[in-house]
């Protein structure tokens, strides 16, 4: 059995990091957009009941939807 060089053993551990870091920034990212949706959509939905004369029953579904 052959023993890994240092150098070997930190750059897999360098390529599993980034391999990891890279998905996981992806999932933050989108988390944070679909939260950031939901919440434009709350604060704009006493405006869009306002505008289209509506009840709010009516205008949930955008948020649904």
């Amino acid at each position: 059995m052959a023993l890994k060089k240092t150098s070997d053993i930190r750059s897999g551990q360098a390529t599993s990091i980034k391999a990891i870091i890279a998905p996981l920034l992806a999932i933050i990212v989108g988390m944070f957009m679909v939260i950031l949706d939901g919440t434009a959509m709350n604060v704009a939905l006493p405006g869009l009941v306002k505008d289209f004369d509506s009840r709010i029953s009516v205008v949930q579904w955008v948020v649904t939807g």
